[in-house]
């Protein structure tokens, strides 16, 4: 367990996912830098939303990343795509949704591994 603030675990967890990135690929990536980044917070500033922004901040990166280098096609396919920024704006808005799911639900699982056998009782 990590004694880290929130931003320099987020920086962590997204260093270490672009490099899982150029190894693994896949929705996976957003799952462990989720839990990453949560589980490597103060105890007291930890929960899944550092996860999430974490995760949310990677899909940018990589939504860019994929913009400038995109596949290789023929030339006889390539020629006949177009702009289109209603295709554009709803992949960025549903990489940015699925990210911040994913990296919340990675942060839910390190608060509640880093929980351990903590409760409290009311009453």
């Amino acid at each position: 367990m990590g004694d880290y603030e929130a931003g320099t675990a987020t920086f962590i967890g997204i260093i270490f996912g672009i490099v899982m990135f150029l190894f693994f690929g896949g929705v996976f990536i957003f799952v462990f830098v989720g839990f990453l980044a949560t589980y490597l917070t103060r105890e007291e500033d930890r929960s899944s939303s550092v996860g999430a922004i974490a995760t949310l901040i990677l899909a940018i990166i990589l939504f860019i990343y994929n913009m400038i280098m995109g596949p290789e096609m023929p030339y006889w396919i390539s020629s006949m795509l177009g702009v289109d920024m209603f295709s554009f704006v709803a992949g960025f808005l549903l990489t940015c949704f699925l990210a911040v799911c994913l990296g919340g639900l990675g942060g839910f699982l390190a608060v509640k591994v880093s929980c351990g056998g903590k409760t409290e009782q009311v009453g």
